[in-house]
């Protein structure tokens, strides 16, 4: 079910893009990148379940723009991939994700951001590692607001 916040955390998505959905759950995001006509997305999540639930969701799309990986984090990126996506989970364990592979990070042409809580701490985190943050929206969804960095 696509919702309004992956609607605004995918039109921060480029046709030019490789994207990795770290976290990927049901695949949504990524299959909306795979319609913009994105290079490439590498789904990334550290449970089966999601994982399995991404592949059955993208079984009718071209399997060479695609890769499912069960990993935990930035760990099994794709060297092809330059942009990510880290959308919701926790500011805090968005941070430890990001700190346990910071270079790699660092090297990336973009982040996309999208904690359902801590998000000062999060926004400490970059700051402090000199990420320049370039743009953010927040969305009202499902009774709820969403910050998107």
């Amino acid at each position: 079910m696509i919702n309004k916040r992956l609607e605004i955390i995918s039109s921060f998505i480029d046709k030019n893009d490789s994207l990795a959905d770290i976290g990927c759950d049901h695949g949504y995001l990524g299959i909306m990148a795979l319609n913009k006509g994105v290079n490439y997305v590498q789904f990334i999540d550290n449970k089966i379940g999601p994982l399995s639930s991404a592949k059955v969701n993208c079984e009718n799309i071209n399997n060479d723009k695609i890769e499912f990986t069960l990993s935990s984090g930035l760990n099994d990126l794709n060297s092809q991939v330059d942009t990510i996506a880290i959308c919701g989970m926790g500011g805090e364990l968005i941070v430890d994700i990001l700190k346990a592979d910071l270079n790699k990070a660092k090297n990336l042409k973009k982040m996309i951001l999208q904690p359902n809580k801590n998000e000062a701490k999060l926004r400490e985190f970059l700051f402090s590692n000199g990420f320049i943050i370039i743009d953010e929206e927040i969305v009202y969804d499902k009774e709820k607001y969403y910050e998107i960095i």
